[in-house]
């Protein structure tokens, strides 16, 4: 928003019928320009807010990969404990029964627990979360591994509302829900057959102080 008023005032030495025009327009020029510095300070703290905004969710999501990091280096402890374990590579069509460890076919390194007695299935336990689950965490196949496509979705107001995204030729996506001051309050991630979903807490002046995580 811009001020565009120009005002000229009285001055002691104008005539006093100059004097008087001068007074009038000075006082008529008030009503325009108090309605657009009010426009002007709405403008910026608007801008303030949606600032405001902007950090409070980097801070979320800061916090969320903080939560992810100590997730994945609980996986991998687990994943450590496991590696002793009398696994078989996975067989195709073999017959398994539940918490069965077998090393998966085409993931070198990595082990799949049974969670679902079968057998004559086909498919690989990377592929088949109804029946095997990951032992430890997923080691990424190369520094820039990730999403090969994310598409971000925002709501009517502009602001962040989640995304799509496609990592390891698998679909997934990643929704926000936002409290009444549009700040993150609920994060929940749906990808391989699994949902996590992360609840973010707030203390009295609005800052961040807890996030509780949980997946099925």
């Amino acid at each position: 928003m811009t001020i565009n008023v120009v005002f000229a005032p009285p001055l002691p030495g104008d005539a006093p019928d100059i004097f008087d025009a001068k007074a009038q327009q000075f006082a008529l020029d008030m009503n325009p320009f108090s309605q657009q510095a009010n426009e002007t300070a709405q403008a910026v703290n608007q801008a303030a807010s949606s600032a405001a905004e902007a950090l409070d969710d980097a801070i979320a999501w800061a916090d969320v990969a903080r939560q992810a990091s100590e997730a994945a280096d609980a996986s991998a402890a687990l994943a450590a404990k496991a590696a002793g374990a009398n696994a078989q590579t996975w067989t195709p069509q073999a017959q398994y029964a539940a918490n069965a460890v077998v090393w998966g076919a085409s993931d070198t390194g990595q082990q799949f627990r049974c969670i679902a007695a079968h057998s004559g299935s086909a498919v690989d336990p990377w592929n088949d979360p109804a029946h095997w689950v990951l032992v430890g965490a997923s080691p990424p196949a190369s520094p820039t591994a990730g999403p090969t496509q994310q598409v971000l979705q925002r709501g009517a107001d502009g602001a962040l509302a989640g995304s799509a995204f496609v990592q390891d030729g698998k679909n997934g996506t990643m929704t926000l829900t936002r409290d009444a001051q549009g700040r993150t309050a609920k994060v929940v991630t749906v990808f391989n057959g699994k949902t996590r979903t992360e609840t973010i807490t707030r203390d009295a002046q609005g800052r961040i102080s807890e996030i509780n995580a949980t997946e099925v």
